[in-house]
């Protein structure tokens, strides 16, 4: 079976699921990679695709980024199984997501469980943007009983990560009446800005502030400061968009996947 995976340059998931790739072609999986350029405008690989669903050569196809991003091109209504890695309205695309409340939902917890009392945040500035997502944050927080301050939800764009050193410089300056003692980095681009950050005021990670950052396992990080690493198997997660693209190549209906967070040793318990 044959399934194309399509992605953007610059969607965050989008290098993992490549890497990740490679694992699945060793155990006999024929899935390939087509990606378009950081504008999303078509590559010849795009091109050629959009032949190969017209003429009936691809089992399926897995969106990397959101289905939406392709709309009005052939690609999005070529009549083979589609599956969906980002959130997506759409009824023709089945969905196989991570499942970011159980994110909140751990590190929460796992904050909670190491005494933190007052805990902070850094994420993609679209979470600290968009009101039902930060009041999913603030409610996971109070319901563990660490409410998270409104001055203390920081966001940041992934097109300029240095600006999560900054971030952290500032939670954690001389000045501050009160630093934090727990931190979440809700996105693993910005885990090596925010410790340089942090090493640059003097904080210690695992003594001053426990932090808690966004994996996608197995990917490993490079540093070796005691962070706690909670996210998601990205090649789990393609191995479940696999099996639904066999499902709707069956005439069945797939139903929708969250994939949980886990810490890097596999467990979810904090």
């Amino acid at each position: 079976m044959k399934v194309r995976g399509l992605g953007a340059d610059n969607h965050p998931p989008t290098t993992h699921v490549l890497r990740c790739t490679e694992g699945l072609r060793r155990d006999g999986q024929d899935i390939q990679i087509v990606m378009a350029d950081e504008n999303r405008r078509p590559t010849a690989a795009f091109t050629n695709l959009q032949v190969a669903c017209r003429d009936g050569l691809v089992a399926g196809l897995i969106f990397a980024s959101p289905p939406e991003v392709w709309a009005g091109m052939p690609i999005a209504h070529a009549p083979i199984a589609r599956v969906g890695l980002s959130y997506t309205q759409r009824a023709d695309v089945a969905r196989v997501n991570p499942d970011h409340d159980s994110f909140i939902q751990c590190a929460a917890l796992i904050l909670a469980a190491r005494g933190c009392r007052r805990p902070a945040l850094i994420a993609h500035v679209e979470t600290t943007e968009t009101p039902e997502v930060t009041e999913r944050w603030q409610r996971s927080f109070a319901e563990a009983g660490i409410p998270l301050r409104p001055q203390w939800l920081l966001g940041c764009p992934l097109e300029w990560p240095g600006n999560a050193t900054r971030l952290a410089r500032l939670l954690c300056s001389p000045w501050a009446g009160e630093r934090p003692d727990g931190l979440v980095v809700a996105d693993d681009a910005f885990e090596e800005p925010v410790l340089a950050g942090l090493m640059a005021e003097g904080v210690r990670v695992g003594s001053d502030l426990r932090m808690v950052s966004l994996a996608n396992f197995p990917l490993a990080s490079g540093t070796t400061l005691p962070v706690i690493r909670l996210g998601f198997d990205i090649a789990a997660l393609l191995r479940q968009a696999l099996a639904r693209i066999q499902i709707l190549r069956s005439g069945a209906t797939a139903e929708p996947f969250l994939l949980q967070a886990t810490q890097s040793d596999g467990c979810w318990n904090p």
